[in-house]
């Protein structure tokens, strides 16, 4: 059955080589005889588990140029003795015969004859022979071939001699005079794809293979995705490089991808290959660590961890993911390297063939008899900037000749990641505080009281600059000559609670500190509502306004982008106006003279409500992990609290039980595993403008200020989060540099620890200790709270939740399969005193708890 499909050349990584012995092409006419060399080959096995026995002939210039293709169903082969043949009851206009090589070991010998009309053989070109059979695809080195009288008449290609290492494949006889180990190699033609991992344009990721040459950069880069280099939806449609490519570098905290060659087993990550995970951060610094993560300057290791996805048990598709377990630095080229990697079963992981033939030398004359002329060039242009990194990584005690992959990457500057806001903010700042109307005032029947709490809730609208192309959900920051612009104003709603205790009804007003509340996910400024007990406690004025961007009022906005991801920067960019709107209510709260105070609404009996001493911010969840990044460019407030944040968003979204439903979303427009991980990793480039991972390596100095603001933030985590991952707040605090207070209901690698009282950042981790009647091992329907497994099964619980399940959610990058209700579990008495101590202009960390702090 004669076929057209697309080219072979590219239909799979680390194909099998082998090599042409004769080869004659007639526009009428096609012979061929070439082998193909496989461990443990032989021709009755040849085709086993494959659908079908594909054949190409290509030109070795341009394998886009095919000449013939056939494919033929392997149920169509029969075997007799010493051969494997084509029945010929198929519709294939020729034979294909297939027998045991005697000259060299897991070969076989392939025989076709065809009488068809071969295309472009009125050309003089070389050609290379493609295949796929069984299970695996396979390529001959090059043949060369002069044309004569209408036909090309071909030589010999090399023969094919697998790599020393690989202990298959030896010659039974005399070998030829000419050998290579790279016939199986192909180089992607498109020169907007990396070629070192061919299942993906991107791959590995991420790359300086993407950045290219602008001195208008501080990093004298810039990204460089070609229209095709990012991955397509199920409409065909690639991801539009146009809003990366503004960048001039990668992520300060990047999912770093990479996929091996594919054994049949997933690759080791725990035992076997012993590569570092998150519950053994320690083992990542170790000289012999299989993973490298270093600073390419300094040679500095890098803290990181690695984990196969879990969300596939496709290895084709099972990419291997290393994080950096604190933020790396700005404009600064770091080196990733792997050696010494085995899958489960304990066989080793090589190196692709591209790889190889950069690392092992050989000349472009010796590449092109394996692969073509244009491959080989390809292959030799990469080698000066391999040749620099295999350098580093000498001096640095790895031998390059252990790597099975390695390459570099650039981050991003400070500049290109926080230029935007630094402007806006800059911007709003020089027009003073905004003005405001109050629209209502809420204190209860006849001015009693609000409720137990809360006295008054005023709630109202400001001016605020707008730097948005419109004042809606969708818009995108109005940029002119790539700096936001303002776009006249935008009208913000706000609502402020002031508890009773400010109020003080039958005695003196007594004028509460005022700080900001940051909402939850997709939720709004209504949401300062839970603060309620702590406002009237420690007398505290709480104002909020939405988190433009990511408020319940971008939602319908954001559904749509998860499933268009082209479109991804309008979340980034809106939160823009979001930040700048927290950073304005702020500035309303502490000015005494225009802000909130000059009006009655915030006054009782003539006296201010609102003590303008200082301003401050907190937030939870979703708030408290863009409160870091508020908090790194305000001048207002230097003081925060934040509840349950973490960073960064690529880490923390695929262990988040509230990502399920957008990931269902996303999931049907971006169907492929492997797909999804990059995808990830590309919107955490546009996510640095606007959440932590751009921003906390200025949060503690206040350098994003002229001159700088220091800042000081006190972080409350809640042990076993199924919302908000554990794991990314160690990240977000290690990377700050924040002491976590003792006692410590757990210790974390390089995250100091320190006694209280003290007057700096700090760190409490707060553990609810809750446990349910659960199936072993976990599982979606939890039953009762428990504290043995002797209370299992318990009041209402099935016979088989006979398991006292702490609630730990997955280790690995998924979601709980239930949310154990810890995300929201750190409010305490004594978490609220550590709070109303912190908050205070001559604030401290104080300790209230008498042993690891637990909320019940």
């Amino acid at each position: 059955m004669l076929l057209a499909f697309a080219p072979l050349a590219a239909a799979g990584p680390d194909c099998d080589g082998g090599s042409v012995r004769s080869l004659r092409v007639s526009p009428t006419r096609l012979r061929f005889e070439g082998t193909i060399t496989r461990p443990g080959v032989h021709h009755h096995t040849l085709l086993a588990g494959g659908a079908a026995f594909s054949f190409e002939l290509a030109a070795a210039d341009d394998p886009a140029t095919v000449l013939y293709a056939a494919s033929i169903p392997a149920t169509q082969f029969v075997t007799r003795g010493s051969h494997t043949k084509y029945d010929r009851l198929g519709t294939f206009p020729g034979r294909v015969t297939l027998r045991d090589s005697k000259k060299q070991a897991d070969t076989v010998v392939v025989s076709i004859r065809v009488a068809a009309s071969i295309a472009g053989t009125g050309i003089d070109r070389d050609l290379r022979v493609s295949f796929t059979a069984g299970t695996r695809c396979a390529r001959t080195c090059v043949s060369p071939c002069d044309l004569g009288r209408g036909k090309l008449r071909c030589k010999s290609s090399v023969g094919y001699r697998p790599f020393a290492d690989e202990a298959f494949g030896a010659f039974l006889a005399a070998p030829p005079a000419t050998t290579s180990p790279l016939c199986g190699v192909a180089v992607d033609p498109n020169p907007a794809c990396d070629f070192l991992i061919e299942e993906r344009c991107i791959l590995p990721y991420p790359s300086s293979f993407f950045l290219h040459p602008d001195l208008s950069t501080p990093t004298g880069l810039r990204l460089a995705y070609g229209p095709q280099s990012l991955p397509k939806n199920v409409g065909n449609v690639h991801v539009d490089p146009t809003d990366w490519n503004t960048l001039d570098g990668f992520s300060p905290g990047p999912m770093i991808l990479a996929l091996f060659p594919d054994t049949g087993s997933p690759v080791a990550v725990g035992p076997g290959s012993d590569v570092a995970f998150h519950t053994n951060f320690a083992r990542s610094l170790e000289a012999d660590h299989p993973v490298v993560l270093m600073n390419a300057t300094t040679g500095e290791r890098i803290v990181h961890f690695a984990e196969l996805d879990a969300n596939t048990t496709d290895v084709t598709r099972r990419a291997l993911i290393v994080r950096p377990g604190r933020r790396l630095d700005d404009a600064t080229r770091y080196i990733v390297a792997f050696r010494d990697l085995v899958d489960t079963l304990g066989n080793p992981i090589r190196p692709r063939l591209a790889f190889r033939a950069i690392r092992d030398g050989g000349t472009e004359a010796d590449l092109a008899t394996a692969c073509g002329a244009p491959c080989a060039a390809a292959i030799v242009a990469r080698r000066p900037v391999f040749t620099d990194v295999f350098q580093r990584l000498q001096t640095n005690g790895v031998d390059p000749a252990s790597l099975i992959l390695a390459w570099d990457f650039t981050t991003a500057s400070s500049s290109a990641l926080t230029d935007w806001i630094r402007s806006v903010r800059d911007q709003a700042f020089a027009l003073g505080t905004p003005s405001f109307t109050v629209t209502s005032i809420d204190d209860g029947p006849g001015g009693t009281g609000r409720n137990a709490n809360i006295f008054r809730r005023v709630t109202g609208t400001f001016q605020a600059p707008l730097f948005m192309t419109a004042d809606a959900p969708g818009s995108r920051l109005n940029l002119v000559g790539g700096v936001p612009a303002q776009n006249n104003y935008a009208t913000v709603p706000f609502v402020v609670d002031i508890p009773r205790v400010a109020v003080n009804v039958g005695g003196t007003p007594q004028p509460a500190r005022p700080t900001l509340w940051g909402h939850g996910l997709l939720g709004s400024r209504t949401q300062i509502t839970s603060l309620s007990l702590l406002a009237q406690t420690y007398n505290f004025v709480i104002g909020g306004v939405d988190m433009q961007g990511m408020s319940s009022a971008d939602v319908p906005t954001v559904v749509s982008l998860i499933q268009d991801l082209s479109q991804f920067h309008f979340i980034p960019e809106r939160l823009h106006q979001g930040f700048l709107n927290h950073l304005l209510l702020g500035r309303l709260m502490f000015d005494g003279t225009n802000g909130f105070n000059s009006d009655p609404a915030f006054q009782f009996g003539g006296v201010p409500l609102i003590d303008t001493t200082e301003v401050y911010y907190s937030g939870g969840s979703q708030g408290g992990i863009f409160g870091v990044a508020i908090m790194s460019i305000a001048e207002d407030f230097k003081r925060g609290f934040v509840a349950v944040p973490a960073a960064n968003y690529s880490t923390l979204l695929h262990r988040s039980i509230d990502f399920n439903p957008y990931l269902t979303l996303q999931r049907a427009a971006y169907p492929d595993r492997l797909d999804e991980e990059i995808l990830l990793a590309l919107i955490q480039q546009l996510w640095d403008r606007a959440e932590p991972q751009g921003y906390m390596n200025h949060l503690i100095a206040g350098d994003l200020s002229t001159p700088p603001v220091p800042h000081k933030v006190l972080i409350h985590m809640a042990t076993y989060d199924s919302e908000v991952s554990n794991l990314g707040t160690e990240i977000m605090v290690r990377s700050l540099g924040v002491s976590q207070v003792t006692p410590v209901h757990r210790s974390f690698f390089q995250i100091p620890e320190a006694a209280a009282p003290f007057d700096d950042s700090a760190f409490v981790e707060v553990d609810p200790q809750r446990k349910r009647c659960n199936l072993p091992g976990g599982g979606p329907n939890p039953g009762a709270t428990c504290t043995t497994d002797a209370e299992c099964p318990g009041v209402s619980d099935p016979a088989t939740h006979t398991f006292c399940d702490p609630d730990i959610p997955p280790l690995t990058n998924q979601a709980p399969p239930y949310n154990n209700g810890n995300h929201g579990s750190t409010g305490s008495p004594a978490m609220g005193q550590q709070i109303n101590e912190f908050l205070k202009p001559a604030g401290q960390v104080e300790q209230f708890c008498a042993g690891p702090c637990d909320p019940n």
